[in-house]
């Protein structure tokens, strides 16, 4: 799902932000990404998988970063100049494209009204502009939520334009490196519209009181800096801390959402190596945990994998 978050990036245009609110983020200036060069070290979590005589790279994304991780480090950058095609949840190359598959069905779940003044509020704390949630009003209900929390990481410094997926499309393009989607930008909608109807409302309304909750506000800060650390063991433990899965309809969506996606993607990054270039795969790090976590299955799949540390 939180692959889907980097296309709210799609609809933040130069706007006045409140006196109180974040600033909005500045484009490196030379000096500062010669600073950041400088400092650069890895982060997040990197697998060798190799198989039929090569070697291609698994690398665990955020989609929320910092200034300070924008750059890659030392084995990262070592993975990528052994590779020659990138693969991410969905190509992120064409924002436009993005933005136009994700038109929604007239006859999908909305919001109630009470629902919407709530996520209104929500967004107005987090200092979204109107356009943005004007943009976000056609999405599917579980969408806008999703957006409007993770947009509210500016106020802790977490920024979507920071995430990983934004900075390896940005490497590739400057190389010219093919990008692949593993997943196309409808087969994640129809994960996160996978509840029922009456399950569906329970999560939204779940939802709406985790935005701006002090502990889910926690929890956002603790996956970002486990996965700057590397430490797997804690985002495997992510539903124990994250206060996102307090029912068992919660559970099991959060289930679809990571495990219910995982034999595919182990399938399409196996086939994608099969095609004679090695590839440096960048996934969400939580599609590392778990029964069905990504590096099991692609052993399962004849691969030799070897963490990166």
């Amino acid at each position: 799902m939180r692959a889907l978050w980097l296309a709210a990036l799609l609809w933040l245009a130069p706007s006045a932000w409140a006196l109180d609110c974040p600033a909005e983020p500045a484009v490196p200036n030379p000096a500062k990404i010669a600073e950041l060069q400088a400092r650069a070290s890895d982060h997040g979590m990197l697998w060798r998988i190799t198989r039929e005589g090569r070697s291609s790279y698994l690398y665990g994304t955020v989609h929320l970063g910092r200034l300070e991780w924008l750059l890659p480090g030392p084995a990262m950058l070592k993975a990528w100049a052994q590779t020659e095609v990138l693969a991410l949840e969905i190509d992120t190359s064409d924002p436009g494209k993005i933005q136009a598959e994700m038109a929604p069905s007239a006859s999908g779940p909305k919001l109630t009204p009470d629902q919407s003044r709530r996520l209104l509020a929500a967004a107005k704390e987090a200092c979204l502009p109107d356009a943005v949630m004007q943009s976000l009003a056609a999405q599917p209900p579980l969408m806008q939520i999703s957006m409007v929390a993770a947009l509210s990481g500016r106020r802790d410094g977490l920024e979507m334009g920071y995430g990983q997926e934004w900075m390896l499309t940005g490497m590739a393009q400057n190389t010219q490196r093919p990008i692949v989607g593993l997943e196309t930008v409808q087969e994640q909608m129809q994960a996160i519209n996978s509840a029922s109807g009456a399950e569906e409302q329970a999560l939204i309304n779940e939802s709406l009181d985790e935005i701006g909750d002090e502990q889910s506000r926690r929890a956002m800060i603790k996956l970002t800096d486990a996965w700057a650390a590397g430490q797997l063991e804690v985002l495997a433990d992510y539903e124990s801390w994250c206060h996102c899965a307090r029912t068992p309809a919660a559970r099991e969506w959060l289930r679809r959402l990571n495990d219910g996606r995982n034999p595919a993607l182990a399938e399409r990054i196996a086939a994608l190596h099969a095609k004679g270039k090695p590839v440096f795969v960048g996934v969400g790090a939580l599609h590392m945990t778990g029964p069905k976590a990504l590096p099991k299955l692609l052993a399962d799949q004849g691969f030799k994998v070897e963490r990166v540390y």
